[in-house]
């Protein structure tokens, strides 16, 4: 997500590590995966937590992260893997964090990917 100009600032983790409440931050949770094809392609089912210091900012970076997934990343190669498609799944829908009381909106996305 960092090559895309709008989320390169924005720090991209499995968890808050280092987060400081306020600021930007996009947290990649696995859901879960399966086998489509043998051997050949799996798909990943993936929630992306997006946190800012208001809720329409939060909003703003859900709808940059879920328009990079969708338009941007589908037919792209990362190291030996390439993403085949993606797959518009739930949200993005407000849930403020209970835990931390941040403004943060959900997404959710398959991602079809296969070795190269």
């Amino acid at each position: 997500m960092r090559c895309h100009p709008p989320l390169a600032d924005v720090p991209v983790s499995a968890d808050l590590v280092a987060h400081a409440t306020g600021d930007s931050a996009v947290v990649v949770n696995l859901v879960s995966g399966q086998r489509i094809v043998r051997d050949r392609m799996d798909a990943f089912d993936l929630v992306f937590n997006c946190y800012a210091a208001t809720k329409k900012a939060a909003a703003e970076l859900a709808l940059t992260v879920r328009e990079f997934l969708l338009e941007s990343l589908p037919a792209t190669a990362i190291n030996a893997v390439m993403v085949a498609d993606v797959q518009d799944g739930f949200g993005p829908f407000d849930a403020a964090d209970l835990e931390s009381g941040e403004q943060r909106f959900i997404y959710r996305a398959s991602l079809f990917v296969y070795e190269l």
